[in-house]
């Protein structure tokens, strides 16, 4: 369940819940977080049950694009 949502979306979404004090759970996700999750039942419950997971990398939105007809026109990268 990686969610369709930019670099803009996710920095607003983190800025609001920082604003009204709520705690969230966010992961940026890769392809091999995404099969990882796939192949692998527990980690998959503990990726379905963070708040967001974001699109990290350009083969994730691809595929978000292709699969789900998202309208994602840039992944979000994250700085290592």
């Amino acid at each position: 369940m990686v969610d369709e949502i930019d670099y803009e979306g996710a920095v607003e979404y983190v800025t609001r819940a920082a604003k009204e004090r709520h705690a969230r759970s966010i992961s940026a996700l890769a392809v091999h977080g995404v099969m990882t999750g796939v192949l692998d039942k527990e980690h998959l419950y503990r990726l379905n049950n963070l708040d967001v997971v974001l699109p990290d990398g350009q083969p994730v939105r691809w595929a978000l694009n292709l699969l789900y007809r998202s309208p994602l026109t840039a992944a979000v990268m994250v700085p290592c």
